[in-house]
Formats: structure tokens, C-alpha cells, sequence
């Protein structure tokens, strides 16, 4: 059932008749003068006080009513008449209801015995039948007595409202941290008490008797050294002699190194047949700080499988084992593996211990323990092992920590956060604090609507914020924004008159024609939206008159949007639809995409050309999201800018985080998503190569120029280590880690959380393959398969076309699934440069460029034929666009491949640009691409 408010209104003519007067005021001597200057039976008369509010009881009237024969002998001119409706209700004479109501549906509604007044402007008022008073009742009145309050008893004080709750002492990561170096190192149940494996290695006892001598040389050196005095200076010529002696007895040790080979073997054995035991004994593989260097052991030590913040610091005495590097990444595999099931079953300590204890992978360990709600151990993390504080404050307000994460959303300028925070915490003087904080930042940005938006919501200061969107108009990059929400608050507010007053303001402003153009869209949206009648006509009137002016002197494209915006003053009319397609026709101002079909097979063309703003911006890279385009590059007065454009031209705003001066070589990596909706919502990260992630983000909001609204932020789970990233076609995102000499794949969900971790493979040289072996391709498994070590720091090549995600490490191409099936690799002659594929939910076409050519894959990498394509190209790089065009760049030149009918073919080839790029992407139609050059230029072109 609907339900409709019920109002009434003023009719021109009474519509019933007075059963009742309304006496105004609270004059008690006036009424009893009028009551008594009436010609009838003052016991006849009923009274009811009519207060001004519910809350305020002041009486603001008196309405009595009357016999029914005795109105005309008063007279209705004494009073307001008022009429009896449903028996129950009183109302005046003149007032009819909107939308008309039976008696029966206002039975139905009011119910009981009361009796109600509904005044014009006081509302409905119900009636008791002790409310009813007669005119005695109004002589009645006693003054107060003088009461004695002295004796009054204190009542049970209410205990105010509890906002946030917290230790009586502040706990640290640093108490933490020195509380445990105690611990760190101390020896505790060993595994070889465990009985032996069957399969394990038997040890040796050979010795060689020339070491005797030696190793009581060395640990007289150990008992010597440990006695002196220790000083609070960096390490001396004692402290170095030490640990040369402790290093010597470890390696000369009897047996120790078989005793520890067999330790490992254990281990591995254990890790896959009782894994939950087997992480007791589990072999750390990162080094944190320690303090010099312990006895040598030969077994593994029993430790405590939960995260512990104290663990993590170091301090103690550090006990080296020296393991191989493929048995190193057995573990890190067998690890990674052990700590997804941990997560996958809920216990997210264990998962925590596993990637922070083991792995030395903090920032997996912090989402492990946000997954878990964990907020302030991860919150410790992100802030004093990661130095992300913002995460860490993020943390908190999850956890709903209030108190301590608006703190740290003040100290780092996330002003409007903090607000909302304090707010939440009923502080609101310092939240409106916080909120004018954030507004200076929004004005020195010439953000004006974000500066609005704070002003009229959360510090309802109204005059402000119009202030600011006027301002908006028409100087700013947002001018249409501003003067759309402008009308929308003006509205809003009921501010009609200056609504009407802005409408005329447009109509005489001299506007560049692309303003004009704009202006006419807004009045003709707000002559269907605005809610008053009025100012809907005059919008509607003055984007008529500003239409007709523009019209005669419009470029085609301006054309058709003055006639969009004049259809869409009356969407009903059919015949004022009918006339804008004749103007369009008659005019030849048509859709260019509805014209005859173009040649196939003919060379690309150059269509135009958009420059980027800031010439002192070295781009690097560049990413598509819809029909819009995002160019990234390093500043030289070093930090990373991102830049916003689409076929209607560049936005002028641009993204901004500040990086080490002395690493604006650093490259850059973007990946990121569309969002649905009416207006696309682009989600898209940023990281830049070596350099710790970007925490602060950034909101692109739709400009005049650019329609999609952007936020842009740093990768999540990004750190220094962070190689690559790509985002798959179900949301999923996919981060590439160079730690120790492994690559990591990091799988995380559309909400941000860790999913999963592989390891991908060990980086490591390996020879190329022998003449004799097929010199095309080679497929190998990951425990054989190494990759070199990069020299520099660059991006990986990664593309996630899943199931399979493919990454790139030199001439090795690794195909990962989401399961946990092994990783294949493949292995090519040549470095691998780039890795682009189709569209998601078409036939599979891979790309693979290289040091020099490419090939082409229909299908899988691993199970397919590739297709050797632009073999004189040097460092090509490669996207497949809309139309199923393969389109491989180089420097100055081109080369363009169809793939239509399941068939490759090339349609240009040798196609001279004159361009340097750094991306090639696809463009917003079937039959076009983009070419973006590191100087700052987006070239559009045309395969006609």
C-alpha cells in the first residue's frame, strides 16, 4: 500500500458549515469578554485550548463550539468558523483536503473518542475527553502555593553517554618489542626428540682430528670476548673477533651441517604430512635485527605458532643456518601455502605468524590480521613496521577506535576524516574544526564544489556554500558542476527568488560557446527538476532563448547537444522531437557513426591530436577504463602525476603524490576497474616502482571535459617490493612481489581483502637452450625454471586472463592459476617486454612482445602455436582493441594485424608515426587506437 501525506488547503469558498469559533491569542481576560458578550447558555459551550506545539504549551487559542442553532445567533464574524468533518475533527470552513479523503478513511484513520483541531499553521491537535473544559473552568484558576524545596532528596544521577573506551596505559610497539628481546633466542623443545623419518638421510660423524685445535682456539676466544666489558658504541675489533670465532665453530662443527640437513628434511616431510605440527618447528626465512651471534645448534627450535607483536624486533642472539636456495624455496612455497589455509579456515593469528615470523612479509601479515579484526595489532604494523599511518588509522576506525584514529587523521592532513570521527564521538567542536581544515585544502586546490559540499552538509552554513558554487561559475574546470548543484541546494533550501535570480544572470552573461552550451543543459535538466513551477518555466523560457541564439553560429558537435537539451525540455512531445531530427538532418549535423561503412584493409590515419598539460612531467605510462584515458609520469621536481583524458580533451586537474626526488626514473604502475552505474565510477591504482606506496588519495571528480568520476589511490598491499599488478575481469587484483629472490603473487578481492599468496618461482640465471633443442618455445616446470635478477627496478609484465594470470620475469613467462596447481613456465629466446590480451568474454588472443618482434597466441600461451609478428620491430608494445585489431608500436613506427574470422592477418604494416610511445591503447570505437608519447601526446587514430 502507497502511503500519501494528507494536507489541506485554502478553497475559495467555505465548503462546509461552522459547528465551532477560533478565538487567537492567549488574552485569558479577552475570551471570558467574548464568551460573555454572546447571546447563549454559557453551560452550552465547550472549550478547547489550542496550544502552540506539542513541546511548547502555551495556548496560541481558544476554539468553542457552539450549539449548532446558536452559530447564527453569535454570528461567525466574532471568530474564525470552523467545521466538524467525521464527527471528530475540526477544521476551518475554507479548508479542503489534498488529495480529497471520505469521511469513512478519516473514521478509519483518527480511531478512539478524541476529538482533533487542525489549525492552518499550528497542525493537528488531539483532544482528551478531560481537555474539554466549559467557561467556568477558565475562572478556576488558583495562584501557586509557596512550597518548601528545601527537604528535596538528590535523585539517581543518569551515567553519561559512553563515546570511546581505551587502556589506562598506552602500550607501544617499542615496550612491546624490549620486552620480548629476552625471549628471542632462548632454547626450547627440540625436534629431534620427535622419532626420525624413514626416509631421511642417515648422519655422518666424520671429523677431521686437524680441527681439534682450531675450535678450542675459538671458543677460548668466545669465553674471552663474552667477559669483556660490553659498550654502547658500535661494534669494536671485540665484538667482530666474537663472531668470527662463533661463525667458525658453527661451520667446523662435528656433524652439525648433516644434523641440520636432516632437521630440514624432517621439516619438509612434516609440513606436508602434519602440517599444524610442523609450523612448531618451522624454519624462519627472513633476519631481523639481532644482537651478535648465538651458540650454534644443530636442531630446529618448538616455538609458539600465534603472531606476537614482541617477536618481531629482534635483539637476541642470531643462530644462522645456511640453506640451499631450491630448498628455500620449497619452504617459502610450502609456507605461503599453509598460511592460505590458515586464512581460508578463520584462523588469521596463524596466518599473521606465518607471513610475519616466517616469511618477513609484513604486509601480508597486516591484512591477515585485518581479515581477523585484529584492528590494533594491524594497525601497530601499518604504522611502525610498514609506516603507513593513514592504513594504521584505517585500522582503527574499522575497529572502531574512534578516538585514536581521528588523532592520527589530524596529524597527517585527512581533515575530513578526522571530523567525521569526532563527530561520531559527539565532539562537535572540534569535527567543525576538522571540517574548516578541510575546506581551506579544498580552496587551495580551486576545488570549489568539494568546498561546497563540506559547507552545506556537514557545517550547514548555507550562505557559504552557495557563495562558493557561484564562485564556481564560470571561471572554474567544474563551472558546469557547480552551477548544476547550485540550483539543485538552491531547491533545496527553497531559495526560489535567487534561483530565479541566477536563471536571469545566465541569460545575460556574454559565455564562450562551450559555456553557453553547458549553461542551456543545466536550465534544461532544472525546467523538469527544480520544484517550484515557476522558476521550472523560466529555465525552460531561457534555454529556448539561448538555444535559438546559439544555434545558426554552433560547430556540429555543439549542435547536437543544444538539440539534446531542447528534446529533453519535453521528452512527452513527440512532435518537438520530430522537428530536432529534421533540424539535424536538414542541416547535415548527424552522427558521423551513422554514415556508409568504411574500407577495410586501408591504412591507419591520424585522426587529431590532444597535448598534455605540464611539460616539466616525464609520462611513463598510460591505462584505459572505459572510453577515458589515464596517462601517469614522474615530475622532475619529484613526485607522480596522473592526468585524465577522453576524446572531448584534457582535464586540467591533476593527481599528485610526492616521491624521492633522487627516483623520478622510477616506473610506474597502474591497473584498475570501471565501475556500473548511470555515471561510471573508475577505480583505479597507482604505484611507482621502488618507492613506498601512496596512501592518500585522490578524487577526480567529473569535469566539463572529462564525464567519468575517478578515485584514484595507491595499490593496496603495495610496497617497496612491488614489481607489477593487474586487475582481472571478475574484480579480482592481482600484485606482483620481488621479495628475497622470489616473485609472490598476491590475489586480492574486490573489497581489497588478501585472498591468496603464491610463490611464483626462484629468481636466478639460467642458460638459454641448446641449438638442438626447439629454439621456438620450451615448456618447464618452476622447479627448474629460474629467471635473472634485474639489475634496476621496472615493472613486471603481468596480464590476468583468468583463470590464468601470466607473468613475465626476462625470458620466462609463468602461467598461474587460482587453484593450487603448480606453476608452468615458458621459456623464450628473448626478454619478454609486454603481455597484453583480449577483451574479457571473447575468444582468448594473447600477445607476447619482446627485445625484438612478437608473437601471437589464439588460446593459451602454454598449449598454443604462437605466430611470429613484427620481427624487425625493436622493443615493441602491443594492445588489442575493440575491433579485434592487434596493434604493435615501436619507436616512430606502427604494424596492425586483424584478427577476424579467426584468422591473423596483417592490414599496415611499417607505418610511420613520428612517435615515441609509451602505451598503446585501445580507442573508444571498433575501428580505432591510441598512441600516448612519452613528450605528453594522446594520438588518435583511424584504421579506415
Amino acid at each position: 500500500m502507497i502511503n500519501v501525506p494528507l494536507t489541506i488547503e485554502l478553497a475559495p469558498t467555505p465548503l462546509r458549515r461552522p459547528h465551532a469559533l477560533y478565538l487567537p491569542g492567549n488574552d485569558l481576560r479577552g475570551w471570558l469578554e467574548e464568551l460573555t458578550s454572546w447571546d447563549v447558555a454559557q453551560s452550552s459551550l465547550k472549550l478547547l485550548v489550542v496550544p502552540r506545539s506539542a513541546r511548547e504549551r502555551t495556548p496560541a487559542g481558544l476554539l468553542a463550539v457552539l450549539p449548532e442553532e446558536a452559530i447564527s445567533a453569535v454570528g461567525v464574524g466574532r471568530g474564525v468558523p470552523f467545521g466538524l468533518v467525521a464527527g471528530q475533527l475540526y477544521l476551518p470552513t475554507t479548508a479542503r483536503f489534498d488529495p480529497a479523503v471520505s469521511d469513512d478513511e478519516l473514521t478509519t484513520q483518527l480511531g478512539g473518542d478524541r476529538v482533533f483541531v487542525w489549525h492552518p499553521t499550528l497542525g493537528l491537535t488531539a483532544f482528551e475527553e478531560n481537555d474539554r473544559l466549559g467557561v467556568a473552568d477558565l475562572l478556576s484558576w488558583e495562584a501557586p502555593q509557596r512550597d518548601s524545596w528545601g527537604c528535596a532528596m538528590p535523585g539517581e544521577r543518569l551515567a553519561p553517554r559512553i563515546v570511546s573506551l581505551g587502556p589506562a596505559f598506552s602500550l607501544t610497539i617499542e615496550t612491546l618489542l624490549r620486552d620480548g628481546q629476552d625471549d628471542i633466542g632462548t632454547k626450547s623443545d627440540a625436534l629431534d626428540e620427535l622419532p626420525p623419518h624413514p626416509e631421511e638421510p642417515n648422519p655422518t660423524s666424520s671429523f677431521p682430528a686437524s680441527r681439534h685445535v682450531s675450535r678450542a682456539v675459538a671458543k677460548l676466544t668466545v669465553w674471552v670476548t663474552q667477559r669483556l666489558p660490553a659498550k654502547p658504541s658500535d661494534p669494536t675489533w671485540v665484538n667482530r673477533l666474537e663472531e668470527w670465532a662463533l661463525r667458525y665453530l658453527a661451520r667446523s662443527s662435528p656433524g652439525i651441517n648433516d644434523d641440520r640437513d636432516r632437521e630440514i628434511f624432517r621439516l619438509l616431510k612434516m609440513l606436508e604430512e602434519n602440517p599444524d605440527e610442523g609450523l612448531r618447528y618451522a624454519l624462519p626465512l627472513t633476519g631481523d635485527a639481532h644482537r651478535g651471534i648465538a651458540t650454534p645448534r644443530r636442531e630446529l627450535q618448538r616455538r609458539e605458532v600465534d603472531f606476537n607483536l614482541s617477536r618481531l624486533g629482534g635483539g637476541g642472539p642470531a643462530n644462522f643456518w645456511d640453506v640451499d636456495a631450491n630448498v628455500q624455496y620449497r619452504l617459502q612455497a610450502r609456507y605461503r601455502e599453509l598460511a592460505n589455509r590458515e586464512m581460508r579456515i578463520g584462523r588469521h593469528r596463524r596466518a599473521a605468524y606465518i607471513f610475519a615470523e616466517l616469511l618477513g612479509d609484513d604486509d601480508a601479515a597486516a591484512r591477515a590480521l585485518v581479515d581477523g579484526g585484529h584492528w590494533r595489532e594491524a594497525a601497530t604494523l601499518y604504522e611502525k613496521r610498514l609506516k603507513l599511518p593513514l592504513k594504521a588509522a584505517g585500522c582503527l576506525e574499522q575497529g572502531q577506535l574512534w578516538t585514536e584514529a581521528a588523532a592520527l587523521y589530524e596529524t597527517h592532513g585527512e581533515h575530513e576524516r578526522a571530523g567525521d570521527l569526532y563527530a561520531k564521538l559527539d565532539q562537535f567542536d572540534r569535527a567543525r574544526t576538522q571540517y574548516r581544515l578541510a575546506v581551506e585544502k579544498h580552496r587551495e586546490r580551486h576545488d570549489r564544489l568539494g568546498a561546497a559540499e563540506l559547507l552545506l552538509g556537514k557545517l550547514a552554513s548555507p550562505d557559504e556554500g552557495l557563495a562558493e558554487l557561484r564562485g564556481g561559475w564560470p571561471e572554474s574546470d567544474r563551472a558546469r558542476h557547480c552551477l548544476n548543484k547550485l540550483f539543485d541546494h538552491l531547491g533545496r533550501l527553497g531559495r526560489h527568488e535567487e534561483a530565479s535570480e541566477t536563471v536571469t544572470t545566465l541569460r545575460s552573461q556574454s559565455l564562450p560557446q562551450d559555456q553557453a552550451v553547458d549553461a542551456v543543459a543545466v536550465l534544461a535538466q532544472h525546467a523538469r527538476s527544480y520544484p517550484n513551477p515557476a522558476v521550472q518555466r523560466f529555465a525552460s523560457d531561457t534555454a529556448v532563448v539561448m538555444s535559438s541564439a546559439l544555434l545558426p553560429e554552433a560547430s556540429p558537435n555543439r549542435q547536437r547537444k543544444l538539440l539534446k537539451s531542447i528534446a529533453a525540455l519535453a521528452p512527452e512531445d513527440r512532435l518537438l522531437l520530430r522537428d530536432c531530427e529534421r533540424y539535424e538532418r536538414e542541416r547535415g549535423i548527424s552522427d558521423k557513426r551513422s554514415g556508409a561503412k568504411r574500407r577495410r584493409g586501408a591504412a591507419p590515419r591520424l585522426v587529431k591530436t590532444i597535448p598534455l598539460p605540464d611539460p616539466a612531467v616525464a609520462w611513463r605510462e598510460a591505462i584505459t577504463l572505459g572510453d577515458t584515458f589515464y596517462v601517469a609520469g614522474t615530475h622532475e621536481r619529484g613526485h607522480v602525476v596522473v592526468c585524465r583524458c577522453d576524446g572531448n580533451g584534457v582535464d586540467t586537474r591533476l593527481a599528485r603524490w610526492p616521491i624521492v626526488p633522487a627516483r623520478t626514473e622510477s616506473p610506474i604502475v597502474l591497473t584498475g576497474a570501471r565501475g556500473g552505474g548511470r555515471t561510471p565510477v573508475h577505480v583505479l591504482l597507482v604505484h611507482a616502482v621502488g618507492q613506498a606506496p601512496f596512501e592518500k588519495g585522490e578524487h577526480l571528480y567529473p569535469s566539463d571535459t572529462c564525464r567519468a568520476d575517478a578515485m584514484l589511490g595507491g595499490l593496496g598491499h603495495a610496497t617497496e617490493s612491488t614489481v607489477g599488478a593487474a586487475t582481472g575481469s571478475s574484480g579480482m587484483t592481482w600484485v606482483l612481489e620481488h621479495r628475497l629472490d622470489h616473485l609472490n603473487l598476491v590475489a586480492l578481492g574486490g573489497d581489497g581483502k588478501q585472498v591468496a599468496t603464491r610463490t611464483v618461482g626462484p629468481i636466478r640465471p639460467l642458460p638459454l637452450p641448446t641449438p638442438e633443442e626447439d629454439s621456438s618455445i620450451t615448456t618447464v616446470s618452476t622447479t627448474d625454471v629460474d629467471a635473472l635478477d634485474p639489475e634496476r627496478p621496472r615493472p613486471y609484465p603481468i596480464l590476468a586472463r583468468e583463470p590464468l594470470v601470466y607473468v613475465g620475469c626476462d625470458q620466462f613467462l609463468y602461467a598461474v592459476r587460482n587453484d593450487t596447481d603448480p606453476v608452468d613456465g615458458v621459456m623464450f629466446e628473448q626478454r619478454i617486454v609486454s603481455i597484453v590480451g583480449s577483451a574479457p568474454h571473447t575468444r582468448d588472443r594473447i600477445v607476447v612482445t619482446f627485445a625484438r618482434g612478437a608473437k601471437f597466441y589464439w588460446g593459451s600461451v602454454s598449449d598454443g602455436q604462437g605466430h611470429e609478428i613484427a620481427e624487425e620491430m625493436d622493443a615493441p608494445i602491443a594492445c588489442l582493441n575493440k575491433g579485434g585489431y592487434v596493434i604493435l608500436a615501436s619507436e616512430h613506427c606502427c604494424e596492425v594485424y586483424s584478427t577476424r574470422d579467426q584468422r591473423l592477418k596483417r592490414v599496415a604494416s611499417d607505418l610511420q608515426t613520428g612517435i615515441r610511445p609509451v602505451a598503446v591503447l585501445p580507442g573508444p570505437e571498433a575501428d580505432q587506437f591510441v598512441l600516448v608519447s612519452d613528450t605528453g601526446e594522446i594520438s588518435h587514430f583511424r584504421i579506415s
